[in-house]
């Protein structure tokens, strides 16, 4: 009873992340105007839980899935995938934190 509903939530979150998601990146001023963003980091948050749950709960099958080399291979793969785009991420938004910086000190410097 716990799997079925922790895969029902499972996919619910998965639903309204994905609708919110495509929302705000497809109409930028929709989803400023209604704003999505607390919607879609609630979801997220409950994905991330339940995903987490899920896991825990199909533990045995995971690993009998990982035993092929083959799926081995594309899950280390994927996470590798992962890890580089969310520290290129990171990188692009420090990028740009610091250029705002250099602009806010340059606007600061040039209006004395």
């Amino acid at each position: 009873m716990l799997r079925k509903i922790t895969s029902t939530l499972l996919t619910v979150s998965f639903v309204f992340l994905a609708g919110t998601g495509i929302t705000m990146f497809l109409n930028k001023e929709l989803s400023k105007s209604i704003e999505l963003y607390p919607i879609h980091e609630f979801f997220a948050i409950l994905m991330v839980l339940f995903g987490i749950i899920h896991i825990v709960l199909n533990f045995k099958a995971i690993k009998k899935y990982l035993s092929n080399n083959r799926i081995k291979i594309l899950f280390i793969s994927l996470i590798g995938f992962t890890v580089i785009m969310y520290i290129f991420a990171l990188s692009m938004r420090l990028r740009n934190e610091k250029l705002m910086i250099h602009e806010d000190n340059q606007h600061v410097e040039y209006n004395k």
